[in-house]
């Protein structure tokens, strides 16, 4: 089942050598159309292709169009062909249209993983992020699938809160929870479910830190009354991807959150960046001023481990740290503070 192809930009050829090392099988049609076929054995012809699209960069996917083929003989058929040609469209479109079409399976692969947050100055487990996976990566629900990213989101909510009781995690580990801004259009409703569910579960507040993220999309005065609320509550607020974006720090001065989540993009290799380390230390200075604590994610090597530490971060997340699991259970009677000793010795 392949695909129609037409890249209206330059170095076309560039394009296509790269979707072919990706694993994609690309013939040429000809009048700069191309056909695009998975490799045998891929059970979703449709997503795979759009899977490899998806990750090659946005400048490029911005100068094809698209036209899905159900079966390859039908090209054959010259009206077909012409009707096929005729009824292209944009890379977003197509894939708006699959996860469309996909909706209730994709609603139904939705599942929670947890990744440990370790307190760096004490040695324990402070809380875990709940992350949501499914067959679709939320990336892609995020930006293409905006009739069904509060469902999901909600989905995902209630089976992190759920898990958080099951799988005996104790009231004094945190458990952190994402918010898009589809969540919380309606600020009276989004607070009415989620303390709902708190209480159909047995979670208490405190136990709670609401993590606000794609936090450009929000009605800012609805924001902060859904912070104000919450935080008289007993919840904590996160900030994510802080120091990410023209409007981070104005969105940081608006909310005042608890608890700051400095973007992986300054901690990936901070060791060899002095600039990266300037502006990690300045966050952290800042968020310490006003009595925030801070969370410095992506840890993934030892040194970066290290400078964090050297700067005064107070809470650490990342693939060295823990990665993602399904089982938080095996994170509980983790010693982090030997392992933290180990690492930064």
């Amino acid at each position: 089942m392949p695909f129609l192809l037409y890249y209206g930009g330059l170095h076309g050829n560039t394009f296509i050598e790269e979707l072919k090392k990706k694993g994609v099988i690309i013939d040429f049609l000809g009048g700069g159309v191309f056909i695009l076929q998975s490799p045998k054995g891929v059970s979703d012809d449709r997503y795979y292709i759009l899977d490899k699209l998806s990750s090659l960069p946005k400048t490029s996917l911005k100068k094809i169009k698209l036209s899905y083929v159900p079966k390859s003989e039908l090209l054959d058929d010259q009206n077909f062909l012409i009707r096929s040609l005729a009824r292209m469209q944009s890379f977003e479109k197509e894939l708006e249209e699959l996860l469309l079409l996909q909706k209730e399976s994709i609603i139904e692969s939705l599942h929670t993983v947890f990744q440990p947050i370790v307190d760096l100055k004490k040695g324990s487990l402070y809380g875990f992020e709940a992350l949501c996976r499914g067959k679709i990566s939320i990336s892609y629900l995020v930006d293409f699938a905006k009739p069904l990213l509060e469902t999901i989101d909600w989905i995902c909510r209630e089976d992190a809160i759920r898990k958080k009781k099951e799988s005996g995690i104790p009231p004094d580990i945190k458990l952190f929870l994402n918010f898009f801004p589809d969540s919380l259009q309606d600020v009276d409703k989004a607070s009415h479910r989620l303390f709902e569910l708190l209480d159909k579960y047995g979670v208490a507040p405190h136990e709670i830190v609401v993590e606000i993220t794609e936090y450009s999309g929000f009605d800012m005065e609805q924001l902060k009354k859904a912070v104000k609320r919450w935080r008289s509550l007993g919840i904590q607020i996160a900030l994510d991807d802080v120091g990410r974006g023209e409007d981070s720090l104005f969105r940081f001065l608006e909310i005042t959150p608890d608890i700051v989540k400095i973007d992986m993009v300054f901690i990936r290799d901070i060791h060899k960046n002095k600039v990266k380390k300037d502006i990690t230390r300045y966050l952290i200075n800042l968020s310490h001023a006003n009595n925030m604590l801070v969370v410095v994610e992506g840890i993934e090597q030892e040194e970066e481990l290290r400078v964090v530490k050297e700067l005064d971060a107070d809470l650490v997340q990342g693939w060295l740290i823990g990665k993602p699991t399904s089982e938080p259970q095996k994170y509980l009677q983790e010693d982090f503070a030997a392992k933290l000793k180990r690492w930064l010795s």
